[in-house]
């Protein structure tokens, strides 16, 4: 299960697990957002497909309890591409 909870502006609380969960703090900037979702989706919806592509890919061990997701994209090619091709997908 991912929980996504904005906490401030472009900050969000990412929950990720049911029993056992890791909490992230994630910055998202509004470009990072318009350039993923062109704005169809929503900011949490975008943050949730972001967690399951990392999941899918097996980086979520990855990562550090805070991120920049503009950071985490231009360490990982592709997965922007990805993260696009989730939400397009259409399991919404």
């Amino acid at each position: 299960m991912i929980s996504v909870f904005m906490t401030d502006a472009f900050i969000y609380q990412v929950d990720v697990g049911d029993t056992d969960r890791s909490q992230y703090k994630v910055t998202m900037t509004q470009e990072c957002y318009l350039d993923l979702s062109q704005g169809q989706f929503t900011h949490e919806w975008v943050l949730v497909n972001v967690f399951r592509t990392l999941m899918s890919q097996g980086w979520l061990s990855e990562l550090e309890a805070e991120l920049d997701l503009t950071r985490l994209l231009e360490q990982h090619d592709g997965l922007s591409d990805m993260i696009k091709a989730e939400l397009n997908s259409g399991s919404r």
